[in-house]
């Protein structure tokens, strides 16, 4: 008997613990004791509404909106820089196909001088060496120091021979300037 009144005991002081504060809280109803046993969820605590803002709270909504605002700015100048960026890198290419087409064009047109140059060269070495020197002395000192190098050496010698001395020379110092 004396277990059951010491548990029973247990049992009181535990109440009494459990209901003096809700009794002074104010809490002490029919559905704080129905929540307090477990028969029913608990409500959900209405949202309060905040107090109206202070002049801090106004300045601070303030900036987070100019923020955003810059924000967006921010991403439409990025959107902007990356298609210019894909401009110029579609430029970039459609410079460098045209760069390639020239530099096609240029070695065809370098490839026919060439040839024209090595034809004249041919022509002149089945010339009367006389008849090639007033050729050769009647062309300007650049253009006649690229064919005078591609005869043959005998001919072009015998040509030389049968030239004035004054466009000798001029030829002659072409020639070299050239090989610089």
């Amino acid at each position: 008997m004396r277990i059951v009144g010491i548990i029973l005991a247990a049992v009181v002081v535990f109440l009494a613990a459990i209901l003096v504060p809700l009794a002074l809280t104010g809490n002490l109803n029919a559905d704080a004791l129905k929540r307090l046993i477990g028969a029913q969820a608990p409500a959900p605590s209405p949202v309060e509404e905040p107090e109206p803002a202070g002049p801090l709270t106004t300045k601070y909504k303030e900036e987070q909106e100019r923020l955003r605002a810059w924000e967006a700015q921010l991403d439409e100048r990025e959107k902007r820089l990356d298609q210019q960026e894909l401009q110029l890198e579609e430029m970039r290419t459609e410079v460098t196909k045209i760069q390639e087409e020239v530099n096609a064009a240029l070695g065809v047109v370098d490839q026919q001088q060439a040839e024209a140059l090595q034809l004249t060269a041919k022509t002149m070495e089945k010339m009367d060496p006389q008849q090639a020197a007033i050729d050769l002395a009647g062309m300007k000192p650049e253009e006649a120091a690229k064919i005078a190098p591609l005869i043959s050496d005998r001919l072009r010698g015998a040509i030389f021979d049968e030239m004035d001395p004054k466009p000798r020379a001029e030829l002659l110092a072409a020639i070299q300037a050239k090989k610089l």
